[in-house]
């Protein structure tokens, strides 16, 4: 008589194969979050640079920036 699992510990066995690869998917779906946030983060001092930028050479360099 071969020895199988109990009907209970069937589930109990398959979240013990599976859960390596749900932590690592979660620790993937988190850098995902983190790399979006800096890149949200850079984009905004990027535009915040450009319309300094604009504004000290139309004060001090005496005209229009080139980009209109």
């Amino acid at each position: 008589m071969p020895a199988t699992a109990s009907p209970d510990l069937e589930p109990a066995l398959a979240w013990m194969a599976e859960w390596p690869l749900r932590s690592f998917e979660f620790m993937l779906q988190s850098q995902q979050l983190q790399l979006e946030t800096w890149r949200c983060c850079f984009g905004s001092m990027q535009t915040a640079q450009g319309e300094f930028w604009d504004w000290w050479a139309s004060h001090w360099a005496g005209g229009v920036p080139l980009d209109g």
